[in-house]
């Protein structure tokens, strides 16, 4: 999430000092009590809904999160006594837990004595049982916020999951937490796909979980994640640096609108906003569309061979000092160069009934410049991408080409038959 520089962004923001003042009065003031690690005993009554916001926010983030927070402030008029919105902020200092209403306001539910991993699947899962059994509800929604970068990322790091062994492949992706309460690096734990889909089973099924993280809306990703929730929000690409606009969007969050969440997200970064990509994928229709391109592969690979992915959209270009990240090609795109007309229409309804919702702005802001520009052009934009397997990831260090074979996806969809 947000991988541009924080001194583009912070050059015109002059004329909201003031009122972030006034806010963040607002905040510490309200912020006033549960100075320990222990809940109330006092259980809360069923609610609609409860959305937890899980910040994951001790990296290079640690500032902006305190603005998405203040946007959250911002939306509680939303948030009836029919809702909860609690949000878990683990940033440069020790971690804390907001409960937030339009009733009372934010308040501190919890402020930790001892800092803590949060990029650890036990820890994420003790947090996250602990604010549902506070906090109950009949339906539930999550924002996985920090920084992230599909299905594999950097090698470093580590994660606690004793069933993801280093033997099975680095497939570390969502959250850096750098353990030093500190703003400055990004060098840390991250979680595994695997280990959050292992988490995320633990806990009541979810109406939503927006990903408010940089290159989350890839294939692989979301087959892990199908049973763990309704819809995944998020983009292919990066996000800008404030990510989601939380005052716009609260009202969807807290109603479950998984398209109205995107729609209106996707409606605040449009120009002369920096602009952004979108989707929402079905996670009921992810089986179907598996199937559907397992069938199609075949031909694809009727010689076994490595393909030609030139002028398919790349989100992730692995070019220079990102060569710790894999390709993400674009899954329509990839399907439309090399299936015959039927085939590729046929697949496409399939593909369509995945993705709901998928739009992107004329261009956004980028580690990649130039990019992205004109991708809403172009009718092979889907909103969900794929990594496909490339000579040249042999010739390193990380094989992505043989982590791939580890992911859930890989044998799904077939392909180990062609690969």
């Amino acid at each position: 999430m947000h991988y541009l520089s924080l001194i583009r962004i912070f050059a015109g923001m002059k004329r909201i000092f003031v009122y972030f003042a006034i806010l963040l009065a607002a905040f510490i003031t309200a912020s006033c009590h549960h100075n320990s690690d222990e809940p109330d005993n006092k259980k809360k009554d069923t609610v609609e809904r409860t959305v937890i916001v899980y910040m994951a926010a001790e990296n290079t983030l640690s500032k902006i999160c305190r603005y998405d927070s203040l946007e959250m402030v911002q939306g509680i008029g939303h948030v009836t006594k029919n809702h909860n919105l609690i949000l878990y902020k683990d940033d440069d200092k020790l971690p804390v837990i907001y409960q937030m209403s339009q009733k009372d306001g934010v308040q501190i539910w919890r402020s930790y004595t001892k800092e803590q991993t949060s990029t650890d699947s036990i820890v994420m899962l003790n947090t996250l049982k602990d604010i549902i059994n506070e906090f109950p509800a009949r339906h539930y929604g999550l924002v996985l916020w920090s920084h992230a970068s599909g299905w594999v990322s950097d090698p470093e790091g580590s994660n606690t999951l004793a069933q993801e062994s280093e033997s099975k492949g680095r497939r570390r992706s969502f959250g850096v937490d750098n353990n030093k309460n500190s703003g400055s690096t990004n060098t840390g734990s991250r979680m595994e796909i695997s280990a959050l889909r292992w988490t995320l089973e633990q806990l009541p099924h979810l109406d939503y979980i927006l990903f408010d993280a940089c290159f989350m809306q890839s294939i692989e990703v979301a087959y892990e994640l199908r049973k763990v929730a309704d819809y995944l929000i998020g983009s292919v690409a990066e996000i800008p640096i404030h990510g989601a606009p939380y005052a716009h969007i609260m009202e969807s969050m807290v109603k479950g609108d998984a398209i109205g969440i995107a729609e209106q997200y996707y409606q605040y970064y449009l120009p002369p906003n920096s602009g952004i990509a979108l989707s929402v994928i079905d996670c009921l229709e992810l089986e179907a569309l598996t199937r559907k391109t397992a069938a199609c592969l075949p031909a694809i690979y009727q010689n076994g061979n490595y393909v030609d992915l030139t002028g398919i959209h790349n989100y992730g270009p692995f070019t220079g000092d990102y060569k710790w990240r894999p390709r993400a090609y674009d899954m329509k795109g990839f399907m439309h160069k090399y299936l015959d007309e039927d085939m590729y229409e046929d697949w496409l309804q399939v593909l369509n009934r995945a993705v709901p919702f998928q739009k992107a702005t004329s261009y956004w802001d980028s580690i990649f410049p130039g990019t992205h520009n004109k991708l809403s052009e172009s009718e092979d934009y889907s909103g969900i991408s794929l990594f496909v397997p490339e000579k040249i990831y042999e010739r390193l260090t990380y094989n992505w080409n043989l982590y791939f074979k580890n992911t859930s996806w890989y044998r799904a969809a077939g392909w180990n038959q062609v690969y």
